[in-house]
């Protein structure tokens, strides 16, 4: 049981509504995060622009990929919320079934490429060791298979899904349907 119920479209500022209304345009629903959100509709507006700023067109980190670490790091803080509307986005953009499945093995799994393989450690030592840089092994294996500037990409989701994965389980959010 959620412990704040999602606001439907015409109890939120008209703020709010535009910003509702561009999910709809773009995943056909308004996340329940958002809608328990947009009780702070500035708060909400931030939120909705670090996802904007996460998958806008001038990134060059695959979507399918962005969207299997944002699962990823939702499996490892059991955030039920983000892993199950994330999923449906992996799926969407590209992922397949068994990629998703290997998500429970994380990193290590033969199911991904290089890269993948990368930005999934990426992701668990972020999640795992909050309180520590990169460890050079680790760095390495980015910068062989990223930019620079995809690397901030990279960065900005895993540290972004822990937020918002935080966000959920504090309040409960239920699943999106």
């Amino acid at each position: 049981m959620p412990r704040m119920r999602p606001l439907e479209p015409g109890e939120v500022s008209a703020d709010a509504k535009a910003i509702f209304d561009t999910f709809m345009a773009k995943r056909g629903n308004v996340p329940n995060l958002f809608r328990t959100l947009a009780r702070r509709p500035v708060f909400m507006a931030a939120a909705g622009q670090l996802m904007k700023s996460l998958y806008d067109d001038s990134g060059t980190v695959p979507v399918a990929l962005k969207e299997m670490l944002a699962v990823r790091v939702s499996l490892l803080n059991s955030c039920g919320y983000c892993q199950s509307s994330h999923t449906a986005l992996a799926l969407a953009a590209g992922a397949t079934d068994s990629m998703i499945n290997a998500l429970e093995q994380g990193s290590e799994a033969q199911t991904f490429s290089p890269p993948e393989q990368a930005a999934l450690a990426l992701g668990e030592w972020m999640t795992r060791h909050p309180e520590r840089g990169l460890p050079d092994h680790l760095y390495d294996a980015l910068s062989q298979q990223f930019d620079e500037g995809q690397i901030i990409e990279l960065v900005g989701v895993v540290a972004a899904f822990n937020f918002f994965n935080r966000m959920a389980n504090a309040l409960e959010v239920e699943v999106t349907r």
